[in-house]
Order: structure tokens, then C-alpha cells, then sequence
């Protein structure tokens, strides 16, 4: 990174678990926090997969919080857990490299399994539009994530859409997205390192995942120690 910004150039960052995921230790998303924070100038895009569901994490400040970028986690090309197939295509500003729009083609494979011809990635939406918000800033996610926590239909779009239209996102179809829900789909969103999103749940949010990763966290402890 340092050898990318004393020639002048950016950085767009690809890897395969998310640092705000409960498979990431904390001792792993909290060095790429600051790995982010020290670079926030140069590094443009955040991708990231593992999941299999089309998720955002808002990257935080090492200091004050202030959203400083990102994780854009995509959904799976091949089915996966009662969703449909989806891509990506990401388009990136010529000048500045920052992504401008960010959209999401999916396949029904109910339909496709009945004719051939339907097997076809279509658009699905596009970030800014589908969820309105003025851009794909770190500001904006972070507004939309503040959002998601409130608003039934909007928590509701996101999980639809997390799950690419697919068997599993009847439920959220016929019932919305309950008071746990969104505060739970806000919390993942909110941060990029687990431990903060941990932070954010209710009592009653613990699952397995949760319970997993104040585990690994005893187990591996810290890596530094701050002075």
C-alpha cells in the first residue's frame, strides 16, 4: 500500500471473508480497519464474497467512527440456501475510480427450471436507486444503514434483495422485517469488525455465530498489546 500511494496510485481491495463477519477473527478486521483508515486516500472499492448474500459494511474511523468507506460483499453465482443465482456489475468513475454505480442481475431458478428460456440473468436493481440514496459514499451507506433499523419496507427491500429474490426471502415477502431483524441487519451493516456489531445486538440477538466468535476471540486473544 505504501508503494501504491508513493507512486501515486489507487487501490481497489478483493478478498473472500468479510472483516465485519463473524468468521473473521477480531484481531484480523481490526488491522484491515487500520489498514483502511491509514490508506482511506488511495483505496477506492471493497469487495468481498464468502457469505454467499449481497451485504454492505460501513468502515469506520480508527478514532472518532466517521465512516471512512465500504465492504461490498456480493451475493453467490451459484444457488445457495433457498436463493437465486446473482452478478455483479460495478461501474467505476473514469477520473477518481470510485464506484458510481453498483448493480445486481439475478435468475429466477423456479422459472428457468421450467423453461429453458427463462434461464437469464436479468437486473434486479441498482444500490442507489433501489435503496434512494444519493450515492455510494461511506455517508450515504451509513445513512441507509440508520434507515434499515426503522423502516419495515426498506429492511424488508434489503433482505429480499440480500437473498436475490429467491425461496428464502418469501418470508420477508409475507412478514416483513420484525424489530430484531432490522436492528440486526443495521448492526452487521453498520461496522466492519464484528466486535463493534456484537456491540450493537440486544441481549436476546446471541446465536451461534455470536456465541463462536467471543470464543475464537479467547482463544487467540490479541496479537499486539497497546501501550
Amino acid at each position: 500500500m505504501r508503494e501504491i500511494e508513493e507512486n501515486g496510485q489507487v487501490a481497489i481491495l478483493i478478498g473472500h471473508v468479510p472483516p465485519g463477519n463473524a468468521d473473521c477473527l477480531h484481531a484480523i478486521s481490526e488491522r484491515l480497519r487500520a489498514l483502511h483508515d491509514r490508506f482511506q486516500h488511495i483505496i477506492r472499492l471493497n469487495l468481498f464474497g464468502h457469505t454467499h448474500y449481497e451485504e454492505f459494511e460501513v468502515i469506520r474511523a480508527v478514532e472518532d467512527d466517521k465512516p471512512i468507506g465500504t465492504n461490498h460483499i456480493t451475493s453467490s453465482f451459484t444457488p445457495h440456501q433457498n436463493q437465486n443465482p446473482a452478478i455483479r456489475a460495478i461501474t467505476l468513475d473514469v477520473k477518481t475510480k470510485l464506484p458510481i454505480k453498483i448493480e445486481t442481475y439475478t435468475m429466477d431458478l423456479v422459472a428457468a427450471n421450467k423453461n429453458d428460456e427463462d434461464a437469464k440473468f436479468k437486473l434486479s436493481h441498482e444500490i442507489s436507486e433501489e435503496y434512494e440514496i444519493p450515492d455510494l459514499s461511506p455517508t450515504s451507506m451509513l445513512y441507509l444503514s440508520s434507515r434499515i433499523k426503522v423502516d419495515d419496507s426498506l429492511a424488508s427491500k434489503y433482505m429480499i434483495n440480500m437473498l436475490a429474490h429467491g425461496k428464502g426471502s418469501d418470508a420477508y415477502v409475507k412478514d416483513g422485517c420484525d424489530t430484531k431483524c432490522r436492528r440486526m441487519a443495521s448492526c452487521m451493516t453498520s461496522f466492519s469488525d464484528y466486535r463493534q456489531s456484537r456491540k450493537c445486538f440486544n441481549i436476546f440477538d446471541i446465536d451461534m455465530f455470536s456465541a463462536l466468535s467471543y470464543l475464537f476471540d479467547f482463544m487467540y486473544g490479541v496479537w499486539v498489546n497497546r501501550n
